[in-house]
């Protein structure tokens, strides 16, 4: 029997190939996020503004039940 050699991707190759590709992608998007993270001092949750600036936020108020 005679097979042809075609240059296509098989089903069964493709689906082989599908965990590599998918714990390619989060090793990548890991490395990623770790060299673009931001680790500087002060730069927690609030960025720090000078008192009395226009973008203080308001003393005494609890915005997170909106």
């Amino acid at each position: 029997m005679e097979q042809k050699k075609d240059n296509k991707l098989s089903r069964r190759a493709f689906l082989k190939g599908v965990p590599l590709g998918i714990a390619g992608a989060f090793v990548l998007s890991s490395i990623s996020r770790g060299l673009f993270s931001s680790k500087s001092p002060g730069s927690g949750r609030y960025p720090n503004v000078p008192e009395g600036s226009i973008f203080t936020p308001a003393k005494g108020r609890d915005r997170t039940d909106i």
